[in-house]
């Protein structure tokens, strides 16, 4: 009883501030077809910037954007006709920035029954957001329901295909000094003093408020503050905890943990910090005796001083103790409306990023256009392709020219989430590096590659921008082991990331290569970085080796193994998934690369089979009678490096693999540093790529196939040890000079 008689308050409240408490922007006009035993049929919607204007025609648009339309061979389209004036208020009035909003009449409005012409009304509202950002919200059915909340309706126009209405609507909003009295009734209800930013936090006010949970979580917020003897457990008619702690929500929690750094609770970020460890398995029976002892030392229990002692602590137990620790410091958060603020998204500056970032709302919007754009772009290039080339036995290359992708869709989701996966991935490790600092507590190590799981809002998050128009759910895997190879191999800091990869604005190019695959590759607009889609048994053997490849790199920074910076795993609307990985260019260079070649150290059919391929392979490398010109000190220096890479791989089990090489004539410009040869002619760039092809059963029977036609020896597929010690071979012999 107590929560109904709460809930129906806060619809009240939420009614007054929708209507009368922020100045507006744009008028909202949803028409539908009254049914009177079912639900009434939406027709279309349109959004109207708030401007003096006489009747004017306005097009109708789907949820989606779509113009509706009436007729099938010959279509119209469907319009409604509205006029809007400024209104002026006699002096002492308590209302200002009043418009009148006046419907005159729908022309070709589409039947929505069998039997008769349309029965429409319209639905007229105004909010305090852009149009364009309303746009993007009605997308989704809480959008949808917010620009109906609030709403003035007209009388139902029966039977009729050009409904007439001739009404008019005035709306107005509160006065800033006025507001006070409403600001005291709602004093009185709850017990505490409310601000103008507090009803805007508590009660959706805008469209760029409206979130898949706010309005539920504050429901039950208000309704513990009206009753303060209502159990914080008890359940509502919602059928949610009243105030519920979002451990498995990694995102969420760890600003949680920022708020208690903010309010003075720091001491308690300890067990916030557990919980997004362990929700995605990151904590290890090891780390439990230290994170039971931080445990204590905060709750100063002896059961935990002694649990601790005892070395013998399930993470459960942990979890429990830690839930608990936590739940009033979150319902005080949701009561402060510090929770609101997880959802506000602020762009961040990338040191030397061309431009600042739209706001989550605005993003979504854009990102409808970059779809829409490559997609257009994608349709042109198929066009005028020339035909496919042959694919060949090679593995897959590092794409060097952007030609027509056959997976089209996919390289959209791709393109379209790499921003937002990089941004979220980045600034979440940042602020848990903070949070781990302050309470002196670490579970990151060397010996297993971390996977953190997130659910990033449609609207975005302080972590993120908007993802567009539905949750982003992805994976991000090993960044406790990447960050060095980013940092300390690569040079590659986090705000260089950010400003290519994490931007919305900067352009992600869509590339194909003749990799018989079908992955998708993509290219950063800088062209530092290379994103390509792998198979789910290349991602978990790469994920199983990262432990070693870090360990491997710290051994020799300048490797010249190729360099993975992220791995990540998004949920398709297929309900599919795909692993993205992201990787430094081998040609990270502003030197023109005029040879590239794909060596694997074997000859057998391998070599182009048109001029039009770009990337040569072994047997044109013979032909062309290439080598690099490097000197002594030089070629003994790569024939090491090149050992020790090949040795790492034989131990991972792994073949197949490529030495990509790029030879460019003109060095002018060259970074310091960069390998060229001997008489500065020539620039060399030099990577062993595309490591990740297991030898197991597959692999064994195609080697036994080309071992009985003859050509085990030539062939690209062998035994990791044999193909590393044939590389080698192919690499002094043939790459490098002779002594």
């Amino acid at each position: 009883y107590c929560g109904g008689v709460a809930r129906l308050l806060y619809d009240c409240c939420d009614l007054y501030v929708s209507r009368f408490w922020r100045p507006k922007k744009t008028a909202v006009l949803t028409m539908f077809d009254k049914d009177f035993f079912t639900e009434d049929d939406f027709i279309g919607v349109c959004m109207v910037p708030l401007a003096e204007c006489s009747a004017t025609e306005v097009a109708l648009k789907s949820w989606q954007g779509k113009q509706v339309t009436t007729g099938m061979l010959f279509t119209k389209d469907s319009k409604v006709q509205v006029s809007m004036s400024k209104m002026s208020f006699p002096e002492g009035s308590r209302l200002e920035s009043g418009w009148k909003i006046k419907v005159h009449r729908g022309t070709n409005i589409p039947w929505k029954d069998l039997t008769s012409d349309t029965d429409a009304f319209v639905k007229v509202a105004v909010v305090p957001d852009d149009a364009n950002v309303v746009e993007a919200v009605v997308q989704e059915d809480l959008g949808q329901q917010f620009v109906q909340r609030g709403a003035h309706q007209t009388t139902v126009a029966m039977n009729q295909k050009a409904p007439v209405f001739e009404e008019e609507f005035e709306l107005a909003m509160l006065k800033s000094a006025h507001k006070s009295r409403f600001l005291s009734a709602l004093e009185v209800a709850i017990g505490k003093k409310m601000g103008d930013a507090d009803v805007e936090s508590l009660f959706q006010a805008s469209a760029s408020a409206v979130r898949s949970t706010e309005r539920s979580e504050m429901e039950c917020a208000f309704a513990k503050m009206c009753f303060n003897d209502l159990q914080v457990d008890k359940k509502i008619s919602s059928g949610q905890d009243l105030v519920k702690l979002p451990e498995t929500d990694a995102l969420r929690m760890l600003h949680f943990a920022q708020w208690l750094v903010s309010s003075g609770d720091s001491k308690k970020v300890v067990f916030a910090q557990f919980l997004i460890q362990n929700a995605t398995g990151n904590v290890v029976p090891e780390d439990a005796v230290n994170y039971c002892k931080a445990f204590a030392t905060v709750a100063g229990t002896a059961e935990l001083e002694q649990l601790a002692e005892s070395g013998s602590v399930s993470l459960e137990t942990l979890r429990k103790v830690a839930v608990g620790e936590l739940r009033e410091s979150w319902t005080q958060c949701v009561y402060s409306n510090a929770a609101n603020r997880f959802y506000i998204y602020t762009a961040v500056s990338s040191g030397g990023a061309r431009a600042a970032w739209n706001n989550a709302a605005g993003h979504a919007v854009k990102l409808v256009a970059i779809l829409n754009s490559r997609r257009a772009e994608a349709d042109a290039m198929e066009a005028a392709a020339a035909p496919a080339a042959e694919t060949s036995d090679a593995a897959e290359s590092e794409p060097t020219q952007a030609s027509t992708s056959k997976l089209v869709s996919v390289s959209d989701r791709v393109a379209a989430a790499i921003p937002v996966m990089v941004q979220t991935a980045i600034r979440f490790n940042q602020a848990l590096a903070e949070q781990s600092s302050a309470t002196g507590v670490s579970v990151s190590d060397t010996a297993r590659a971390e996977r953190r799981s997130f659910a990033v809002p449609r609207g975005g998050c302080a972590f993120s921008p908007s993802p567009g128009t539905k949750e982003l759910h992805f994976e991000s895997f090993g960044s406790n082991l990447l960050e060095f190879v980013q940092s300390e191999c690569s040079k590659i800091t986090d705000n260089e990331m950010l400003a290519s990869l994490g931007n919305p604005e900067e352009e992600i190019r869509v590339l194909s290569t003749n990799s018989k695959s079908g992955e998708v590759f993509l290219m950063s607009g800088c062209g530092r970085f290379i994103i390509k889609t792998i198979s789910d048994p290349e991602a978990e053997r790469l994920i199983q080796i990262l432990p070693a490849y870090r360990q491997h790199f710290a051994a020799n920074k300048a490797s010249m193994l190729g360099r993975y910076l992220a791995i990540y795993r998004i949920s398709l609307e297929s309900g599919s998934s795909r692993y993205i990985t992201v990787m430094h260019s081998v040609f990270d260079t502003p030197l023109k690369i005029g040879r590239m070649y794909d060596l694997k150290g074997s000859t057998h059919k391998r070599f182009v089979k048109s001029d039009s391929e770009s990337v040569r392979k072994d047997q044109d490398w013979l032909n062309d009678g290439q080598q690099l010109k490097v000197t002594v000190a030089q070629a003994e220096a790569l024939a090491a490096d090149h050992s020790a890479v090949t040795s790492f791989l034989a131990s991972c089990n792994v073949m197949d693999y490529s030495i990509l090489l790029g030879i460019a004539s003109d060095t002018e410009g060259a970074p310091d540093g960069q390998l060229q040869s001997a008489d500065g002619s020539e620039a060399y760039f030099v990577g062993l790529i595309d490591f990740l092809v297991d030898f197991g059963f597959k692999k064994k029977a195609e080697f036994l196939l080309h071992q009985l036609q003859g050509v085990g020896q030539t062939a690209s597929v062998m035994d990791p040890q044999s193909y590393a010690s044939r590389q080698c071979k192919f690499f002094v012999d043939n790459i490098l000079p002779s002594p």
